[in-house]
């Protein structure tokens, strides 16, 4: 029986297969010059993309890991390799520029300063303003030999199709959601559920780092101080107290942002809601029985005004990133208890 080649160490394990293929395929003389790895944040796309990249330039490979110990391996261990190029946003911008990718034009065109093979690695590739995308287009169309170009994105719609038609489509979420729950649940020394899984958007290590950050506790208190607003008898009288007050306290430590509070709000009414349609759902904030049954019977248009409320200032945030957020949730949630 043959033995499956030793895979690259600290690689998280929904992505050994795909690195499997990939350096195989480089190996085999098959690999595609640009490749597009898309998923959400958190699914380790940048690992994948330096491990990758790491291996492409290693001078002594060692099945389909790099050595660790050849000249290229200790340049990209020390982030200083000549021949792998990153291209980010330049300084406090939130775009990537048409001169970025200029720039590395420029440099692909010759041979390598090191190493006959170049990499370009593209992190938010969905960062790129319309002309570096063009700019980047013209290069994948005519790519310079011993050339291969890695970008990365949380989905392919982000991108240009002319851009996502010449890469090689890699998507690293296309892994059963119960897998990536379970992986997390070796790692914390709680009970994660595949149901509250969807609180982190499906993403193991931002599923991680919130357990790790309280933030499970947090999700706890903030569905008892919403539930008892939704709850109250015509909220004549709802106590939004204790809510504004659990918000105040949550911008003080910073752990989880403002922006993430209002995601798991806004979570949390999407349940509501088919909970109040008759539908089902995952229940990720684990409402017992009496509180779903109280849901069903309330009127499923407030828990629409109230999700067209967060919609908006969601979109109100997007427009004006230094408006005060805090403010803005608390008025969304007097709105909604207006004899408050």
């Amino acid at each position: 029986m043959q033995t499956k080649p030793d895979i690259a160490p600290g690689l998280y394990p929904w992505l050994r297969a795909t690195y499997d293929q990939l350096t195989t395929q480089f190996t085999e003389g098959r690999l595609h010059h640009a490749m597009l790895i898309q998923g959400v944040k958190g699914l380790g796309k940048s690992q994948l993309s330096v491990r990758l990249a790491q291996f492409l330039q290693c001078a002594t490979p060692q099945s389909n890991k790099a050595c660790g110990q050849c000249k290229s391996c200790l340049l990209h261990r020390a982030n200083t390799h000549p021949d792998c190029y990153s291209v980010a946003p330049l300084g406090d911008k939130t775009s990537i520029s048409v001169e970025k990718i200029r720039k590395v034009q420029a440099s692909i065109v010759t041979t390598g300063l090191t190493n006959p093979i170049r990499v370009v690695l593209i992190p938010d590739a969905d960062l790129m303003t319309t002309s570096a995308t063009n700019a980047l287009l013209k290069v994948l169309e005519e790519p310079p030999q011993d050339v291969f170009f890695i970008l990365t994105c949380p989905q392919r719609a982000l991108l240009m199709p002319t851009i996502v038609s010449r890469c090689l489509d890699i998507n690293v979420a296309n892994v059963a959601k119960e897998k990536l729950a379970a992986w997390v649940n070796k790692q914390v020394a709680i009970d994660f559920s595949t149901a509250q899984f969807a609180l982190f958007n499906y993403s193991p290590l931002l599923a991680l780092s919130g357990i790790n950050s309280g933030m499970l506790d947090f999700v706890a208190a903030l569905r008892q101080s919403v539930l008892e607003i939704m709850l109250d008898q015509g909220r004549a009288n709802a106590p939004i107290l204790p809510l504004v007050q659990l918000l105040k306290e949550q911008t003080k430590d910073q752990k989880i942002t403002i922006d993430q509070t209002i995601d798991l709000i806004y979570l949390l009414i999407i349940d509501c809601t088919k909970f109040a349609s008759g539908l089902t759902c995952s229940n990720s904030f684990e409402l017992t029985q009496p509180q779903i049954a109280k849901i069903h019977e309330m009127d499923v248009k407030d828990f629409l005004a109230l999700e067209q409320d967060l919609n908006q200032l969601k979109q109100l945030i997007i427009e004006q990133p230094s408006i005060n957020k805090l403010l803005q949730l608390q008025r969304v949630i007097v709105n909604f208890a207006p004899g408050s």
